[in-house]
């Protein structure tokens, strides 16, 4: 895609400077930019290798403009995530009060407060570990948006779909089919090298919004590795890619289709 935006991500070696932008200029950049990423700005990326065919698998007529349709909207998502959460983490830098924000209270319902390690929190994306709770949160804030940059950046290179149901298909190192697991709506590898996602009978019905939370999800799994999808700590959220989806749907106020990472 073709938005690009300068984040001038924290350096821990850099004081942190008093003279950035008040709540409302942050909260109207966060507008204007989010704006500008889902209203045209945004581009997703259907690999030409794609295996869609009309009216299988519970497919419609024109399943290939679904997913480019829901692909799109994974890519404005995510994008749009990436702005959040650093602006979020902005804010914690400059002790200003962002319990009102929305995609704030996301990140809590979903991925919960950091680790205690002892008298110390820890950013659970990096490993570090800070005197207080609210740095550790800026930070994580700040690692999530790297996440969701790079998950971005890692779509834009392209995603090869493939509708699938009973048929055993090879992805990666993984083999498998849709039927096998009713419950469904997608599936992929949780391996880097990839870079597709099988489109289950349950994906075809979905809203646009759940369709691209079930992209969102099987990107989290490639572009980190995540395998699993516990939620009963702190660390398990850290490291579920539905944790991912949740806070995606959360942020645009509508259901994942995925309840494997319920609200704290």
């Amino acid at each position: 895609m073709a938005v690009k935006y300068c984040t001038g991500k924290h350096n821990s070696a850099a004081p942190v400077r008093r003279t950035q932008p008040t709540r409302p200029v942050l909260y109207q950049q966060q507008a204007t930019a989010v704006q500008d990423v889902m209203q045209g700005s945004a581009v997703g990326t259907v690999s030409r290798r794609s295996s869609l065919p009309a009216n299988l698998h519970s497919a419609p007529a024109d399943p290939t403009a679904v997913v480019t349709a829901a692909d799109t909207a994974a890519t404005g998502y995510v994008t749009s995530a990436s702005i959040f959460s650093f602006l979020d983490s902005m804010m914690l830098d400059m002790a200003m009060n962002n319990s009102s924000s929305n995609s704030f209270q996301a990140y809590l319902n979903r991925f919960d407060t950091p680790e205690q390690v002892g008298g110390r929190f820890r950013n659970r994306f990096s490993g570090q570990t800070y005197a207080t709770e609210a740095q550790a949160q800026a930070r994580e804030l700040e690692s999530l948006s790297t996440r969701f940059e790079n998950i971005q950046a890692y779509l834009d290179a392209g995603i090869r779909y493939i509708s699938n149901d009973r048929t055993r298909v090879t992805i990666g190192s993984c083999r498998d089919r849709c039927s096998a697991h009713p419950g469904w709506g997608a599936w992929t590898c949780p391996e880097r090298s990839a870079r597709a996602i099988a489109l289950c009978p349950l994906f075809w019905p979905a809203t646009t919004g759940e369709q691209a939370t079930m992209i969102v999800h099987e990107l989290a799994h490639m572009r980190y590795g995540l395998d699993a999808h516990n939620a009963g700590n702190q660390r398990q959220r850290g490291r579920n890619p539905e944790c991912y989806a949740s806070y995606v749907a959360d942020l645009f106020g509508f259901s994942s289709a995925s309840n494997q990472c319920p609200t704290v």
